[in-house]
């Protein structure tokens, strides 16, 4: 029996060892296969790799990013999310799912998950660039302004985050001038400014029309 215990924990370990070997290769293999952009191969070393190791952190994040490539969001959202399972804190893949609820037009869980990411001193000028982008669609334009102004000073080369935020400050300067008092000017000037209507009697239009008009006849104030 001592020998067949014995035997069975060094079968055991072999076995281990192979696996973790296989999931290794795999791993590797498929990262290969990705950078030659051969999507479908690569997916199914990830899936072989998760079968051996289903906490394969890397596996489920890679395998994660490789569905929003295929435009397969419900398979991203179960990847992204099993790698939250195993590693929550990692800020990739906080940033990866805030791409994946702003894309799915769910802006404020967005949001969340990007001040999450910035939490973890993730300070990636693209989550910036999210974060202005969430807030200026949410209408909230001094924290879009703040975000993509972040962004700039991240990343000087980023012309279109450069020109969103020229945009947004223009709007922001138009909002305010909506809300400016006008300008206090005293009655006298206001009444040299307007334009004095017409009166509406005819016999008073007539007469203000004639004043400097010598033969106009005068009216006796009692028989009219």
């Amino acid at each position: 029996l001592k020998k067949q215990a014995e035997y069975r924990i060094t079968l055991q370990d072999y076995v281990r060892r192979m696996l973790a070997y296989k999931e290794k290769y795999y791993y590797n293999a498929a990262v290969q296969l990705e950078k030659d952009r051969k999507w479908t191969e690569a997916q199914e070393l990830y899936r072989a790799v998760l079968a051996i190791n289903p906490d394969n952190f890397e596996a489920n994040y890679r395998m994660g990013l490789l569905c929003i490539t295929l435009q397969d969001i419900e398979g991203s959202f179960k990847y992204l999310t099993e790698s939250m399972r195993i590693n929550g804190d990692h800020p990739k893949v906080l940033y990866q799912m805030g791409i994946l609820y702003f894309s799915t037009g769910k802006t404020e869980e967005a949001i969340r998950y990007f001040d999450q990411a910035l939490q973890k001193n993730d300070t990636l000028p693209s989550i910036y660039r999210y974060l202005g982008l969430c807030y200026d669609k949410l209408g909230n334009l001094y924290d879009a302004e703040k975000n993509y102004a972040k962004a700039v000073v991240a990343d000087p080369n980023d012309l279109d985050t450069k020109a969103r935020l020229d945009d947004i400050r223009s709007r922001i300067e138009k909002e305010n001038r909506k809300w400016e008092m006008p300008e206090q000017r005293n009655e006298a000037e206001v009444e040299q400014d307007a334009e004095m209507p017409l009166p509406v009697s005819k016999g008073a239009y007539d007469v203000r029309l004639k004043d400097n008009d010598e033969t106009l006849p005068v009216i006796d104030p009692v028989t009219g």
